[in-house]
């Protein structure tokens, strides 16, 4: 009996431990406005800021979750933060990431060398 009650405490634990470990896994590719995929995007779970992930050089990216993704949040050095909604039980996304313009401004130099005689 001492045997079957152990049996049975194991079983529940592991069943719970799996419930509450229970993922989502969102996947999805960013790519910029004229469609060359974008690497390394942080992608954010804004809900959760501890879930998130790099895009890779192909764009794509696999975000893991505890509860289903309803807001994405894009970020990278030279393009806007971008927050994006994903629908409900979508399981790949397709983001367009659009670059920042920057303005430069230019200055010219001109240089006046006299001739020698």
């Amino acid at each position: 009996m001492n045997k079957l009650s152990i049996f049975i405490a194991i079983i529940t634990f592991a069943f719970v431990s799996q419930a509450q470990t229970k993922q989502n896994v969102l996947k999805g590719r960013i790519t910029s406005d004229i469609g060359i995929p974008v690497a390394n995007v942080k992608i954010v779970n804004p809900k959760d800021t501890v879930e998130q992930t790099l895009s890779d050089v192909n764009g794509l990216f696999t975000l893991f979750t505890q509860d289903p993704v309803q807001t994405l949040r894009l970020s990278k050095i030279g393009y806007p933060t971008f927050t994006s909604s994903v629908s409900n039980h979508s399981t790949f996304v397709e983001l367009a990431f659009k670059p920042a313009l920057i303005e430069v401004n230019v200055n010219e130099v001109v240089r006046k060398e006299r001739l020698l005689q």
